[in-house]
């Protein structure tokens, strides 16, 4: 699964991989520890990864 991720979004070095690794605990960690704020902020880096579609398409 974390290759899946790691190939959709296209995180090729082991800086990028280490950095977008320790996201994703710190994202698990929240979600087990506060629902409500996790889903503030899943909700934003929603609306984060929408707009660079948006501005990747233009």
């Amino acid at each position: 699964m974390i290759e899946d991720l790691l190939n959709e979004y296209n995180i090729k070095d082991d800086k990028e991989r280490e950095k977008f690794i320790k996201f994703a605990n710190l994202l698990y960690e929240l979600q087990k520890n506060n629902k409500e704020k996790f889903q503030e902020l899943t909700n934003i880096i929603n609306k984060l990864y929408e707009k660079k579609l948006e501005k990747n398409n233009d």
